[in-house]
């Protein structure tokens, strides 16, 4: 029997604080090998906590995956710096100032 999903993937994001900063730069590094950054390579998107803030910084800008990777890098460095709990309130609020 054929798949019906086949040659499409999933991204999947675990939470935590600093395993969501090391997602920021594993996302950069897809997005450099990527032929066309702006194409989004990653029809399915989804995340746990922190990984979600990613997740969702994703979808929100899923029109052009370079430039998501470069918000998620902007506010990136905020996962290592903060607590879990605090990162995501400022990401929150990033958001609605255009941020993310």
């Amino acid at each position: 029997m054929e798949s019906t999903a086949a040659g499409k993937c999933g991204l999947v994001l675990a939470g935590g604080g600093a395993r969501a900063a090391y997602q920021v730069g594993v996302l950069q590094a897809v997005r450099e090998m990527l032929p066309e950054p702006k194409v989004n390579p990653f029809p399915i998107i989804c995340g746990t906590s922190a990984g979600a803030v990613n997740a969702g910084s994703l979808a929100v800008n899923c029109d052009d995956f370079g430039n998501a990777v470069d918000k998620l890098l902007e506010v990136g460095p905020g996962f290592l710096d903060a607590q879990e709990g605090e990162v995501v309130v400022l990401t929150h609020l990033d958001a609605h100032q255009g941020v993310l």
